[in-house]
């Protein structure tokens, strides 16, 4: 199971720095807009003392005293204009391609996640009922030997059977058994698939017309395929399959439910699950499924 019996996912050295350095750059973004917005108060503190210094002049001016040097001077004077916008517009635009790009890949992620509880729900399930298999077998052990004591203390020791009957017995059991005869050719033809069947690992979102919900590929041939799941809807019943196979074409299909296979406790290694026909697919999906069967091994077993 790999990591599945990891206790927590710890963060890595990687993501540690990556999350110091967003936290960094958001005070220093930060830090930024307060030192803008400080200077533009400066700013509009200079352009009153400009128009201060113009009305004495005026009315210096008008009193017969001028200083053409000065006035030129402070007529002259204004705030140069502060060019940020386009700067913040491309440093947004890359924090949204970021943003973009990580809620991509956080899906990716959550649909491996999706497909690896299926499983581990699937194995739970199946844990559960073995537990209480193996607790019958157990049970079956002590009633098979509490019954055969029993028989031992109530059963009086076995008369030897007379010599002539014993060769009777000895050239009976000398005469070979009988085998039964072998199952017809056509019947074994008629239980082998026809569509050769590749595993497949892909999480499964399923539709019918009364809920939705998801499960798990472990097979597919270009006939059908297999979905893992608990959650079992009655065989004929019609479904829209959606599904991205593991080379990435995304894959949408309409299927029947064909069979259905229940926990059994006789095989751990089994999931639960349903067999799915495709009725409706389009030619390039159909195309793509075959040539993704075509780049695996075929399985030699049937589910």
């Amino acid at each position: 199971m790999g990591n599945a019996t990891a206790r927590e996912y710890p963060m890595t050295e990687r993501d540690q720095q990556l999350s110091q350095t967003e936290g960094e750059l958001a005070q220093e973004e930060s830090a930024l807009v307060g030192e803008i917005t400080r200077m533009m108060a400066a700013a509009t503190e200079f352009e009153r003392k400009v128009k201060s210094v113009r009305a004495v002049l005026a009315e210096a001016s008008m009193g017969g005293s001028d200083d053409l040097s000065l006035a030129k001077r402070v007529h002259g004077m204004g705030v140069p204009a502060l060019e940020t916008e386009p700067l913040f517009a491309k440093a947004r635009q890359v924090r949204a391609d970021a943003a973009e790009a990580r809620a991509e890949a956080n899906q990716h992620v959550r649909e491996a996640v999706s497909a690896w509880k299926l499983q581990l729900s699937a194995l739970n399930a199946q844990i559960l009922n073995d537990e209480k298999a193996a607790q019958r077998l157990v049970s079956q052990m002590k009633k098979e030997k509490a019954r055969a004591a029993e028989d031992a203390q109530a059963t009086p020791s076995p008369i030897p059977a007379p010599p002539s009957l014993k060769r009777v017995q000895a050239r009976t059991e000398l005469v070979p058994a009988v085998a039964p005869p072998a199952p017809p050719r056509e019947a074994v033809a008629e239980s082998q698939r026809q569509s050769q069947r590749v595993k497949m690992q892909a999480a499964i979102d399923m539709t019918s017309d009364d809920n939705f919900f998801s499960g798990f590929s472990a097979n597919i041939s270009d006939g059908g395929l297999f979905i893992a799941t608990i959650n079992y809807v009655p065989k004929g019943t019609q479904v829209d399959l959606s599904f991205s196979l593991p080379s990435g074409e995304k894959i949408s299909a309409t299927g029947v439910v064909r069979w259905i296979r229940e926990v059994n406790d006789k095989d751990p290694t089994s999931f639960p699950g349903l067999g799915v026909q495709f009725t409706d697919l389009t030619e390039g999906s159909q195309q793509a499924i075959r040539s993704f069967i075509e780049q695996r091994d075929p399985m030699f077993y049937v589910d």
